[in-house]
């Protein structure tokens, strides 16, 4: 059996950079304030004050545009760890948390996807503290256009895989099923329902957050990383057959690695498909260090990247997010961090994600201290923001619209 290690690999890196600044815990409770209207201009509390500075959490789009928005709470307490959804509507409201799963003993944060009429909720835990509990990865779903949660399907570890660290990533696979990637010490697992669980290098410590994304038109699935293994350090993409495993080698992303070194995020790395039938998967990320003072952007393949961001090292870069709307154009956010003032941008391309808008700084809910992640969901005219802010001390997700 598998120890189940309670630190993400966000966590690893928070213990080793940012420590100080990580003071909440992950035990808050799912009680909240009440919701305002939402929509562009406004900001909504969507998980509880005092969340852990390094939750991630998942999205997936639903019925009626409505966004899922699948987050975590007592991720350290045994026995009493959940997994939830709130529901924000097309027009940017915010719904009442309601339970997917509760009473676990121990899980990891958690990622979304949908596919086949059905919202997917994913994460790794263990779901007792019985010896014999299931544990490993479990999938819970609902039907797109809303109802009950089905209970979690449970897929076991790899024996040889002794522990899982890092959050959940998921994505939609081409046949209607979702892939899954997780982190543990020296580890990078990938799941494509259905198939066996496999395990892909490297097989050294460490590499996080990664990401899954899926070609529209030839159905290529790629996951991108950050490694930080000696001499092998930057933001890699991988091409994965469709049985899990590693097709070919990690390919290293311009500009991700500056003399050996690259500079440090705390979220998943930015990667995206355009959509059914289009071409073409992109990534969103960091460069130069050790002040991360650029957003490239790179479709994957090329070696010409373009500058979507750029800023001095007194205000640098600390974390970029990307998604594709239904028209298959692109949106990105980037935000600053590191000690610099907390500031906020957005930016979206063509339908044929060839050419780009001006970038657009999104005000912030007073008293903003710090952001430190940033997710995106892109509809037809507006993109939907999920920011985890510290704001009075207190830090949260929040959410707003930008068209």
């Amino acid at each position: 059996m598998r120890t189940l290690t309670l630190s993400t690999t966000v966590a690893m890196l928070t213990a080793t950079v940012f420590l100080a600044a990580s003071t909440a815990t992950a035990t808050a409770s799912a009680s909240m304030p009440a919701r305002a209207a939402g929509g562009p201009g406004h900001w909504t509390q969507v998980t509880p004050a005092g969340s852990d500075t390094i939750q991630d959490i998942g999205l997936a789009r639903g019925g009626h545009a409505a966004l899922n928005v699948i987050w975590a709470s007592g991720t350290t307490s045994g026995g009493s760890g959940a997994i939830h959804d709130t529901v924000i509507s097309s027009r940017g409201a915010v719904g009442k948390a309601r339970t997917i799963a509760g009473g676990q003993f121990l899980l990891t944060y958690p990622d979304a996807t949908a596919g086949a009429g059905r919202i997917f909720a994913i994460w790794n835990g263990i779901a007792s503290s019985s010896p014999s509990s299931p544990q490993g990865t479990f999938i819970a779903t609902m039907p797109i256009g809303g109802g009950a949660w089905s209970a979690p399907a449970n897929i076991p570890p790899l024996p040889a895989i002794p522990d899982t660290s890092s959050s959940d990533s998921a994505t939609m696979g081409a046949d209607g099923k979702p892939w899954v990637a997780f982190g543990g010490t020296d580890s990078l697992t990938v799941d494509h329902s259905g198939q066996p669980e496999h395990e892909i290098p490297p097989t050294a410590c460490c590499v996080y957050n990664a990401g899954l994304a899926v070609d529209g038109k030839s159905n290529a699935t790629f996951i991108a990383y950050q490694s930080l293994i000696n001499r092998h350090q930057g933001v890699f993409a991988q091409r994965l057959n469709q049985n899990g495993t590693a097709s070919g080698k990690a390919v290293l992303l311009p500009g991700s690695q500056k003399r050996g070194l690259t500079p440090i995020v705390s979220e998943r790395i930015a990667i995206t498909g355009r959509g059914h039938g289009r071409s073409g998967i992109y990534a969103l990320y960091l460069t130069n260090y050790p002040a991360a003072t650029a957003v490239d952007l790179l479709r994957i393949g090329s070696r010409k990247t373009l500058d979507l961001a750029k800023t001095s090292a007194l205000r640098q870069f600390a974390g970029a997010a990307l998604a594709a709307d239904p028209a298959g154009g692109l949106w990105a956010s980037w935000f600053t961090g590191n000690g610099a003032p907390a500031s906020l941008y957005v930016r979206n391309s063509n339908a044929a994600a060839t050419k780009w808008g001006r970038s657009v700084r999104v005000s912030l809910p007073s008293g903003t201290s710090r952001i430190l992640k940033v997710y995106i969901s892109a509809q037809n005219s507006r993109v939907d923001v999920l920011a985890l802010l510290t704001r009075h001390g207190k830090t949260a997700y929040w959410s707003t619209q930008v068209r």
